[in-house]
Formats: structure tokens, sequence, C-alpha cells
């Protein structure tokens, strides 16, 4: 009987339950959003995340105004950068479709070198930062590590005392360093402005949190800090050790620099704050007209003192009040600070015709969003206002008051 079959039909058989398997298959697969631009697949993606910086900035700024999430194929993962507002209001705020612990866990584990048990309770802790636990979540009161955390960091932002003593420490070790190197009216000629603002700047930030013995204790621990700053997405890419830079002397062992870093950055945006510092000045003195109005706004809020020669003190409440002081850092906020938000999919996430697979990382650059003028410029109701300020702004500078931007703040 075999050998009256026909000799074709054992292989056109085969050939078509492969066929029928590879539609089956195919149709049952999610649609992936699109994948961004690269030369050499995986390696431009690659090379964008671990040098961090312009060429990863490079690589999502063409992307702005996109209305579909973008895809990046790293080793074992595949990542999505959100744009669009909603969707980054979703991605932000939505906790029935998206997680900030695993992102938080995979972060510490692989930045910060903390032991497995504190990784396992962290990564337990899936009740959110809200007074309210997230639905289905059993996390005891005790155990509520992101809700501990985001009440201490609003005590100590609530609290008057300690905002105001903080605050002082700033603007002291700012004012002292100002005057031992800049002093008198005549012209100090810097090689690198914005270095030496930033050199200030954390200086001031790390002795305001921390106290004066560290950084007087530790020579080149400034230098150390800001290179792990630059260097930090190595550690996150998940990398062998053998590849990772070694930072500092004590990197991983449990109380290190970027323990340290984590803290600077959590309870200053030590990330953001010190750049803004250097281009807040910068953006000032771009119109020697507006710089007389500016003086004039900081006065309205300058606490008199009788020590002459004493660090500049001022009313935060008021000096935040100041119309074009205001309006400036805002734009600036917007034009220039820039930082990823991670979250993780707590399930399939539909954006249009596209799935981002459950368990995947979705990134927010709310910075795409702050470039793209189709969102900033054209909803209605701010642009009334908007019109009624603009002369007030240097030249070339635009101005965004519209509420539905993400303020890089």
């Amino acid at each position: 009987m075999l050998a009256s079959i026909p000799p074709h039909l054992p292989f056109g058989l085969i050939f078509a339950l492969v066929v029928i398997y590879h539609l089956a298959n195919h149709a049952s697969r999610k649609r992936l959003p699109p994948s961004a631009p690269s030369i050499i697949p995986y390696y431009d993606h690659i090379r964008g995340f671990l040098e961090g910086g312009g060429r990863l900035y490079s690589i999502m700024i063409v992307h702005a105004g996109s209305r579909i999430s973008i895809r990046f194929n790293l080793p074992g993962a595949k990542v999505f950068l959100i744009t669009s507002p909603e969707l980054i209001r979703t991605t932000l705020y939505d906790t029935k479709s998206f997680v900030a612990h695993h992102a938080r866990t995979r972060f510490i584990k692989n930045a910060l070198g903390y032991s497995t048990a504190a990784i396992r309770t962290i990564e337990n802790d899936t009740s959110g930062s809200a007074r309210e636990p997230l639905p289905g979540s059993s996390t005891p009161a005790n155990k509520r590590i992101l809700r501990m955390q985001q009440v201490t960091t609003l005590d100590v932002i609530s609290s008057k005392d300690g905002m105001e003593e903080m605050l002082h420490q700033f603007t002291r070790v700012y004012d002292e360093m100002l005057k031992e190197r800049v002093s008198g009216n005549a012209w100090v000629e810097l090689h690198d402005l914005h270095g030496f603002m930033r050199h200030i700047g954390s200086t001031a930030i790390i002795t305001a949190l921390c106290g004066p013995r560290l950084l007087k204790k530790r020579q080149g621990f400034l230098d150390a800090f800001w290179t792990f700053e630059e260097r930090v997405h190595f550690f996150h890419m998940a990398l062998p050790n053998w590849l990772n830079p070694q930072i500092d002397e004590y990197c991983g062992s449990g109380a290190n620099l970027g323990i340290l870093w984590a803290f600077v950055s959590k309870h200053s945006s030590n990330d953001n704050i010190v750049p803004i510092i250097s281009e807040y000045i910068f953006a000032m003195l771009r119109s020697a007209p507006l710089v007389v109005r500016y003086k004039a706004e900081m006065a309205q809020a300058h606490l008199p003192t009788d020590q002459p020669g004493s660090a500049a003190e001022f009313d935060p409440s008021n000096l935040i009040k100041q119309l074009l002081l205001q309006l400036l850092l805002n734009e600036v906020l917007r034009t220039k600070a820039s930082s990823l938000i991670g979250r993780t999919a707590r399930e399939d996430f539909q954006v249009g015709n596209h799935t981002v697979p459950k368990g995947s990382m979705a990134l927010v650059l709310a910075h795409l969003e702050h470039m793209s003028q189709a969102v900033w410029e054209a909803r209605s109701g701010a642009r009334n206002l908007l019109d009624s300020l603009i002369s007030k702004m240097p030249r070339g500078l635009l101005i965004s008051i519209n509420p539905f931007v993400f303020t890089g703040r």
C-alpha cells in the first residue's frame, strides 16, 4: 500500500504542515511597535544605551512628536520609548498597566549592589507609593518601602526648619566658593564656566545634605561622583562585572559612592539641578535689559541683613512668585532638563495596533514632548496668556505655559 503512495505526497504534507504552523504562529504573535532605526541590528541600540548622554539623546530625539511607541532591542530585553502626552500619563499614573518597583529593583541590584535580601524586599513591595496600597497588593505596612520613602521625602520638603536649614547651608557654601574664586570688580577668566558652576553647585548640595567632612576627607570624591553620574547606565545594563567601569575602590561594598549618589540624587535631583543652575544663569544673561528686571524681582524677595558682605538671603515663598523669574525657570526646565523614567508593563498594553508586552520596560522621556511644538503651543487656553507675556522674554527664548506638558522639575 505504501508503495502506491506518490513519493512527492509526504513532502507535500510536511510542507503544508510547516506553512500552517508558520501562519498560525505568526497570527498569534503580538505585533510589536516598530524598532528604532539602526545601521547594524542591536549594535546601535546597545551602544546608545551604554554611552548614554548625547548619543542616546540623538537616537531618541528623532522620535519627538511620534504618536506610537518605539522599540529598542537590547540583550535579553526589549525597551519601549513611550511618546505622546496621553501615553506618558498612562505609563506614569495607570498602576493597573504599569508598575515602578521592577525597574527600581533592577537599578539597585545592578547599579548599587544591594544585598539579595534587600532586593527581594523591594521587589516584593507591590503596594505603590500612594497612601492606599494598590489593588491586589498584600504588602504589610512595615514593608511598604516605596511609601515610606515618599513619606520621608515629603516630610523633608514640607518641614520648614529642615528645608530652611538646607537652603541656608546651600547658599552659604555657594556664596563662599564664589567669593573665593571671583571677588571684586575685576574680570576673572574661566576655562570652563559650566564646569566651574557644576563644581560649586554640587559641592554646595552635598555639603548641605551630608555636612562638610565628606568632601574634606575624600580628596577627588567630587570627580568620582560625577564620573559615576556619567557612567551609571553601564551598571544599569547588567553587563558582566569585568566590563563595568571601576569608579572607586569601595565599589560594590554596599556603602559606596553609588549609594550616596542615589541619596543625593533622590533628595536634590542632582542630575538636573546642578546643570539647570548653569543654564538658568546663562539664560538670564542673554538680555542685558532683562537682567535689570530680573534683579528687580530678586530684590522683592531679598531679606535684610545687618552684616555687610554676608551671603544674600532670600524668602523662597516670595521668590517663586516673581513672574519673569518663574517663566524663565519653567522654560529652562522645559528645554534643558532631561531624565528617563522607567516603568514595567504589568500586562500586555495596547498602543493602537501594537502591543507593549507584559514584563517589558517602558521608558518615558518627557523632554521629547517638551520639544514638540504641536504639544506645547497648539493647545487652546494657553495661547492668550502666552501672547500677553511673550514680549517680556528674551528674543529667541520660547515660553511654555501649557498645563499639558510635563515640566522637567
